[in-house]
């Protein structure tokens, strides 16, 4: 049998319909569909009454139902429309090990915090173009179980790189960084195999350095020039 359910341009509504008949489902991968709540709740109010009563009613159909798959291990729901309380609610489901989250906007440091609290055992999390802040950065950067995270068109400052460049667990890491303090403070993390910092350095002097690093530390820098 089939574990792998695949869908794209579904409403919320559609895409739960669908869901239904994949309960079992180990692998979901749902881009560019419309899955989120629709509004109407602060994510404040909605803590408070999921403490109290551990129900998930403000997140959205599909989300409800995703919190149920005990199977699920890889869950992609990139550029739909989550809100901070879908992921409140699937933070709730500790079986989801690969959430891709990239492109949904909305979400803030609050859905990382929600995250991070209650599924620290996720491996792999995107949350690229999103409204995560140094803030949410410095938790993500306090978890030694991902291995790979993206937050690259996030706006980030040096606080959080630099955060996040003191992470040993982290092997694939993808970040807008523009500044010599962060770029040679990810330059000498020893467990990064893989950086993507999404610029391209036009400063020979610190080229020089950063490359010197890298040397020594093995580890490889990926860039948006195209000549890289």
């Amino acid at each position: 049998m089939d574990t792998t359910l695949s869908c794209q341009g579904l409403s919320d509504h559609k895409a739960a319909k669908l869901l239904k008949q994949m309960t079992q489902a180990k692998q979901i991968i749902a881009p560019e569909n419309k899955i989120g709540a629709s509004g109407g709740f602060t994510f404040e109010s909605v803590l408070n009454v999921f403490c109290k009563n551990k129900q998930y009613s403000a997140a959205s159909e599909s989300v409800r139902l995703l919190c149920g798959f005990e199977n699920l291990y890889k869950l992609n729901l990139a550029f739909n429309n989550l809100q901070d309380v879908d992921v409140l609610a699937l933070s709730h489901n500790k079986a989801i090990k690969y959430l891709d989250m990239n492109g949904n906007k909305d979400l803030t440091d609050k859905a990382v915090k929600a995250l991070m609290q209650n599924n620290p055992n996720v491996r792999a999390l995107g949350l690229r173009g999103t409204r995560v802040s140094d803030k949410g950065a410095s938790l993500l950067a306090k978890n030694k179980n991902l291995v790979a995270l993206d937050l690259k068109g996030c706006p980030l400052a040096d606080t959080g790189i630099m955060a996040l460049a003191k992470n040993d667990s982290l092997s694939r890491l993808f970040v807008t960084a523009t500044t010599a303090q962060s770029l040679l403070a990810l330059a000498e993390n020893w467990t990064l195999a893989l950086i993507d910092f999404g610029a391209e350095i036009t400063d020979k002097a610190l080229l020089y350095k950063m490359q010197e690093r890298l040397v020594h530390s093995h580890n490889f820098i990926a860039t948006d020039d195209k000549n890289a």
